[in-house]
């Protein structure tokens, strides 16, 4: 058994983080931009510097458990919470208990700084340590929904049917077609709509005044806006407001994703006042950008409020499968479990994972 022992990062630690990330992950992009991403999820975040912890074997790192900081609005009150993220362990030093040595000492000192719960959306490896070892909640899988804009291209992407995917385009389409028949959101007079380069003092407006309508939710004011969406290094995304009388009433964050054979677009936060011609505008306009840069079709993380699943449905999106699993672990003494339990208290959105 190799030796190791735990102590907490320290500045000039990331050359042996990215080590650590390539004997992990096997690929790992470009050492620059690694560091430049690293440095803008780490350093840079408005929240609070992050704790990390390490198993420390000397040259080299054996483990590492991190926990981003993020405010979240909890019961009508801001307080500290902790995206759990990038948990390591070296292939030479498993099972000799870094993951739950780590995990359970870092938990430790995020209560000792206030922190007063860790949420996150583990991977089919570390769920099972997570849940069995760790003791969080599962609170649910993600519900996702999604909108083909090219049903023949999704079609043959999702399901690989070679020359039925003509013949099931033809009835797939007549069911968008029955399917689809709510008539356009009615738009809200005075109501435009603009591509926003930065997120001003109206952003904060909009926090403050719509917040509360809300569940469970990280803290989305300009300040943790502009550091999420566009100061965020390798990732360019468009973001669509809805203004009137020079107020802000609600944005959209949209990404396109390219493989091979198909073009995603997908919806990584909507934060608006809770009216259904509103959203429900706010996801015409992200059809009509994605049907302009030819996407097959729309995906989007459904939050669990009416207002939402309702618009959602009116526009023409259906469910599909739920991924990923999303967990919770108290750590503070005036959480309530139970509260924490129900995802219907929850808003979450791609946005608040580290997927994008």
């Amino acid at each position: 058994m190799r030796k190791w022992s735990v102590r907490f990062y320290e500045q000039d630690d990331e050359e042996k983080i990215y080590h650590l990330h390539k004997k992990v992950f096997l690929h790992v992009e470009d050492k620059k931009k690694w560091f430049t991403w690293w440095k803008w999820q780490h350093l840079d975040n408005p929240n609070g510097l992050p704790l990390i912890l390490f198993a420390d074997a000397g040259n080299e790192l054996a483990g590492q458990y991190e926990m981003v900081k993020m405010r979240v609005r909890y019961q009508n009150r801001e307080i500290d919470a902790c995206h759990s993220q990038d948990t390591m362990t070296h292939p030479d030093y498993r099972r000799q208990g870094i993951f739950e040595t780590l995990a359970n000492k870092t938990y430790e000192q995020g209560n000792k700084e206030g922190v007063k719960f860790v949420f996150g959306f583990p991977n089919q490896n570390s769920y099972p340590g997570f849940i069995n070892k760790l003791d969080f909640l599962e609170i649910c899988k993600v519900p996702n929904v999604f909108k083909p804009l090219n049903i023949k291209r999704t079609l043959k992407h999702k399901l690989n049917i070679g020359p039925l995917t003509t013949f099931l385009t033809i009835f797939v389409r007549i069911f968008f077609g029955l399917y689809r028949k709510s008539p356009s959101p009615r738009e809200i007079e005075g109501l435009r709509f603009v591509k926003i380069q930065t997120f001003d003092d109206r952003f904060d407006d909009l926090w403050k005044r719509v917040s509360g309508s809300y569940g469970t939710m990280v803290v989305r004011n300009k300040e943790h806006l502009n550091w999420r969406y566009k100061r965020i290094p390798h990732r360019d995304y468009t973001i669509i407001a809805a203004e009137k009388d020079d107020k802000i009433l609600g944005y959209i964050v949209l990404a396109i994703v390219k493989k091979v054979d198909f073009i995603g677009g997908e919806i990584i936060d909507i934060f608006a006042e809770p009216r259904i011609n509103l959203v429900r505008s706010l996801l015409k306009r992200a059809q009509e950008h994605f049907e302009k840069n030819e996407v097959d079709a729309m995906y989007c993380w459904l939050p669990r409020m009416k207002v939402y699943e309702k618009s959602f449905r009116k526009q023409g999106f259906l469910p599909f499968t739920s991924s990923p699993v999303f967990i919770v672990k108290k750590i503070g003494d005036d959480i309530e479990e139970d509260h924490l339990k129900k995802y219907s208290n929850w808003f979450i959105s791609m946005g608040d994972s580290d997927f994008h």
